[in-house]
């Protein structure tokens, strides 16, 4: 099935129906590398978690989504949000952070909503498990900032700087926060089917994080 698994499907069948790769999940170390003055994170762990399926557990595709779906259908309606795990914990505490950067590659996007069309970045509450997590099971997450998603249409690479996510991705560098992670929510409501599909760290391009900074 192609990495547009949760929209296209949802858009052409009006279903919740995900096939599995099949593909056992390797777990991948998130090395810091050194790229001029920045540092270059892949995930370590993304999975989407889906409020008309909440006691699945999707976290061996190698696509995710964020969106919402609202149909006049309880079936099919609810939310569909992201989970991603960066490992900071090898970025130097001393570096002064001058910006940071999420970039997800996107697969697929619905956006019947124009200017409306704006995700949530959040900051995760607890510990997870891509492996495990469902909607019934993610943990709380707290938006720190939002960004407004691509044309409807779009594919490729887009890169969010929500206003709170520097400043918490310098908690974590400096052990202030517990770093548990981010979740991309809709910040929206839509009377249609609106959200991206896109890549984790199984699929093609997986999502970054780019910590731009200064050495002190």
């Amino acid at each position: 099935m192609s990495r547009r698994f949760l929209f296209t499907a949802l858009i052409v069948l009006l279903a919740v129906c995900v096939v599995s790769t099949g593909c056992a999940k390797k777990k991948k170390k998130s090395v810091p590398v050194p790229v001029g003055p920045q540092y270059s994170l892949t995930a370590q762990q993304d999975a989407v978690v889906i409020e008309v399926d909440p006691a699945t557990a999707y976290g061996t595709q190698a696509g995710m989504s964020a969106g919402q779906i609202n149909v006049g259908d309880p079936a099919y309606d609810g939310d569909m949000c992201a989970y991603i795990l960066f490992d900071t914990s090898t970025v130097p505490a001393t570096l002064v952070i001058d910006s940071v950067e999420l970039r997800l590659y996107v697969t697929f996007t619905a956006n019947n909503l124009g200017a409306g069309f704006t995700f949530n970045v959040c900051d995760v509450a607890a510990t997870w498990d891509e492996s495990t997590i469902t909607f019934g099971s993610a943990p709380t997450a707290t938006s720190v900032g939002t960004f407004t998603g691509p044309a409807n249409g779009f594919t490729g690479w887009i890169t969010v700087t929500a206003a709170g996510l520097q400043a918490l991705v310098e908690d974590w560098v400096d052990g202030t926060v517990t770093n548990y992670g981010l979740a991309l929510t809709p910040g929206f409501t839509t009377a249609s089917v609106d959200g991206c599909d896109m890549d984790t760290h199984e699929g093609t391009n997986a999502p970054q994080l780019i910590i731009k900074y200064t050495t002190p």
